[in-house]
């Protein structure tokens, strides 16, 4: 409700609802308030900053809750870091587990050219969306 009340929309609460969380998934605050403007609505910069902060705190709440998961039920990395893998992007390297979010790899592709020195990329999967080839 405080969404909905700090960037001055009005109407059905349950329509509100079902519209942005059709809408509104991914992306800054000004794509989504380019997506609701796909389904009617007259969005302006103070709608779309409340949907960055929407988008901030959907991301912060997912991560939450990966890490109780993954703490709570002991989920242990499936392959370990040297692993060949194949993902949605490509095949390539598990470099380490990465630190800054649970259950995520850190992969280095194959075919991915800023792999190397000096910026090192490396492309960031969940546990399950990676398999060893």
């Amino acid at each position: 409700m405080a969404l909905i009340e700090e960037a001055g929309v009005e109407g059905d609460i349950d329509d509100i609802a079902k519209d942005v969380a059709a809408h509104c998934r991914y992306g800054d605050g000004y794509q989504m308030a380019k997506d609701l403007e796909r389904a009617y609505w007259d969005c302006d910069m103070r709608i779309a900053e409340v949907l960055e902060g929407h988008s901030y705190r959907l991301d912060k709440a997912h991560e939450q809750f990966l890490t109780r998961f993954q703490q709570e039920h002991g989920v242990q990395p499936p392959f370990p870091v040297g692993t060949a893998v194949k993902t949605r992007h490509g095949t390539g390297i598990i470099d380490r587990i990465y630190e800054h979010r649970a259950m995520t790899y850190a992969v280095k592709m194959d075919d991915d050219e800023k792999a190397e020195s000096p910026t090192n990329r490396r492309s960031l999967f969940y546990f399950d969306e990676v398999e060893a080839i």
